[in-house]
């Protein structure tokens, strides 16, 4: 019989938990004021691996005591049990091949994030409250949703980042105040700052002008953004939804699967879903495979590019008539 032994060639990697203390941890038995709760009693187990936030000062100041207590390129995990925290202040994330991870759960969705990602928050209360550091490399977050300030980068890149992997997330921009700098990720500074990334099964909300998800301002390479559903209702234009990459440094980006929905009666109040300003390589962005509904952009007007060369549409479909059965390809 095989006796399967734990060693450093299965797995080293250590889980570190972030517990809300804001939750009704005590009331709902999960804690005890004696000790005695199931968490009491697995943090006496395996100390130093549950950090409360009631125990600091902030949300934020116990987000990074977590992130400290990680080892590099151990593959640790942050896992967030169901939660609302708020990052008040800049935090930088420096723990390269680690994991960020909400509650999982099942999801079979083409389109979009998994419904479990609504247990777990994070209220990205500064400009560039998570900002990836150098050492960032390989970070895979996922199950979360994010809830944005207006007018502000909520993720910042400023330098290499690469490898990154973001799935299963929600970017909550609903009722905020509109305005076209708020953003889900931007990269700025260093080229080639998450090449090799992608971003999959991911949703967006929104409800009045703001910026796009992904913001570029420097050269890329090499990403994917797949399985994603864009929501839209009345409240202003958006001009840019899911990319605004705004460098002529970009090859192989990759958007592909995904639905959209202008849920307004005003016509194209989703200008476009891509912009790509005149990139190096020709054919530098290819979109395929997405829905839109009516009004959603117009059939030429998808994406934006200096020149038709510098990108590609293969299977993309406008619906053309409200309450019909009628449809057409997106042709620019």
């Amino acid at each position: 019989m095989f006796n399967y032994v734990r060693s450093l060639l299965t797995d080293a990697a250590q889980t570190h938990y972030l517990v809300d203390s804001d939750f009704r941890t005590v009331a709902q038995g999960w804690a005890r004021a004696d000790g005695t709760g199931p968490l009491d009693l697995w943090a006496h187990r395996n100390p130093g691996y549950v950090i409360r936030t009631g125990d600091y000062a902030d949300d934020t100041t116990a987000w990074n005591a977590a992130r400290d207590l990680m080892v590099d390129f151990r593959g640790d995990t942050l896992f967030l049990p169901p939660c609302a925290l708020s990052l008040g202040t800049i935090t930088t994330w420096d723990v390269p091949y680690a994991r960020i991870m909400g509650s999982a759960g099942p999801s079979n969705k083409r389109f979009g994030c998994s419904p479990r990602v609504r247990n777990t928050s994070i209220t990205l209360g500064v400009a560039q409250a998570l900002t990836l550091g150098a050492d960032a490399d390989g970070l895979e977050m996922a199950n979360i949703r994010f809830v944005p300030l207006t007018g502000a980068i909520g993720i910042q890149v400023a330098l290499a980042a690469t490898d990154l992997h973001f799935h299963d997330f929600m970017w909550d921009c609903r009722g905020i105040t509109g305005s076209t700098a708020t953003i889900f990720l931007n990269t700025v500074t260093t080229a080639n700052a998450i090449d090799r990334s992608c971003f999959d099964h991911f949703t967006w909300y929104t409800d009045t002008a703001g910026g796009p998800v992904f913001d570029f301002n420097v050269a890329g390479d090499y990403i994917e953004m797949a399985n994603f559903l864009h929501m839209h209702v009345s409240g202003g234009t958006l001009v840019n939804s899911l990319l605004d990459h705004a460098t002529t440094l970009a090859f192989s980006i990759v958007a592909h699967d995904g639905r959209g929905i202008n849920s307004t009666a005003a016509a194209s109040a989703v200008t476009r879903l891509a912009v790509i300003v005149a990139p190096t390589g020709s054919e530098a962005l290819s979109v395929s495979d997405f829905y839109g509904s009516v009004g959603y952009s117009t059939a030429t007007g998808l994406v934006s590019a200096t020149a038709t060369v510098d990108y590609n549409l293969s299977r993309c479909f406008i619906s053309t008539i409200g309450a019909g059965l009628g449809e057409t390809l997106y042709t620019a």
